[in-house]
């Protein structure tokens, strides 16, 4: 039997690009039939200084005024052809720093769709921003959300 990812649903939510010295946010994700969300932040270069990754929770899949940056859980992976990753670690609401020595490594950023609706009934939504350092000339990130289903299946239900 072939099974195409039926038991998650993946979502590319930022394209993999050179984002440079600009802010960068991803789409939102809607978390209302997730059991649970991973965000995998793939980084490429980080040339001269550093990028910053916060996760902002909304209430809406749009910008708007009550978006609010939240702590999480992360692991970041060890360089590219390895296969070990780092221990689990809270980062603050005002996000963690990736520098130069970060380059090809991935972030998985766990996020448990109870914590987000713990912020308020209407709480649902959450993407990840990446915000470099304005001397960086070059910020390589691309970010692909993996979510655990309500309704597992052929056709899973939309997420953004």
């Amino acid at each position: 039997m072939i099974r195409f990812a039926e038991n998650v649903k993946v979502l590319p939510i930022l394209a993999s690009n050179d984002i440079a010295a600009i802010a960068t946010p991803s789409q939102f994700v809607d978390l209302r039939n997730a059991h649970w969300a991973t965000l995998l932040v793939n980084f490429g270069d980080i040339t001269n200084v550093s990028a910053t990754l916060t996760i902002e929770a909304a209430i809406a899949g749009t910008v708007d005024p009550t978006r609010q940056a939240i702590p999480f859980r992360y692991r970041l992976t060890a360089a590219v052809g390895t296969d070990s990753m780092g221990a689990i670690t809270s980062a603050p609401a005002t996000g963690l720093v990736l520098g130069t020595a970060d380059d090809n490594r991935t972030v998985f950023v766990d996020i448990d769709p109870a914590s987000i609706a713990a912020l308020g009934a209407d709480y649902r939504f959450v993407r990840a921003v990446v915000t470099p350092n304005a001397a960086n000339t070059e910020t390589n990130v691309g970010i692909v959300a993996v979510l655990e289903t309500r309704y597992p299946g052929n056709a899973i239900a939309s997420a953004i």
